[in-house]
């Protein structure tokens, strides 16, 4: 994860973001987004592709992927309606787990639109205490990143091994 700071009037300012880059072959760069979903660089899929999930303690929840340019993309977690989100010009889809708090334990997050549906099953679990600024953790499923994404606020990012199908071009 790389950061930018910088010092201006005597204050620090920080970049509201950082970019996270993957040892290959997995999703060679995103930006993490504080209080928001994943915003992935140079992935294009015309079917629905769940690149992230990020929460914080509170049980806020992010999904975040790509489809085709757009779509609308319904969002379901363990079978409820969660959200529903447009595509932007390049795909790119962030659902705010609106309707209902990401519980700790198994979910199943499925995202679907007029071309097709994706969904995977990943542990949600609270963040623990986090000593530096970032913690890495390779899991079954993807990357987990635990960050500091403010003074006191911890965020959870997962970069999902599925957003690997749609790199360096459209699935179909």
């Amino acid at each position: 994860m790389l950061a930018l700071t910088s010092e201006k009037a005597g204050r620090s300012v920080h970049v509201d973001g950082a970019v996270v880059i993957l040892p290959a072959p997995d999703v060679p760069v995103a930006i993490a987004r504080p209080g928001y979903g994943v915003r992935s660089i140079g992935l294009a899929s015309v079917r629905p592709v769940i690149v992230s999930l990020d929460y914080d303690g509170g049980g806020g929840g992010v999904i975040a992927g790509v489809a085709r340019p757009g779509s609308v993309v319904h969002l379901s977690i363990d079978g409820l309606e969660a959200a529903v989100a447009r595509t932007d010009a390049q795909g790119r889809f962030v659902a705010p787990a609106i309707k209902q708090p990401l519980k700790a334990g198994q979910r199943l997050i499925r995202v679907e639109n007029s071309d097709g549906a994706a969904q995977i099953q990943t542990e949600v679990r609270p963040t623990g205490r986090l000593d530096g600024v970032y913690a890495a953790d390779r899991q079954a499923d993807g990357w987990r990143l635990d960050w500091r994404s403010g003074a006191r606020a911890v965020q959870s990012t997962v970069i999902f091994d599925s957003a690997q199908q749609a790199q360096g071009g459209s699935v179909r």
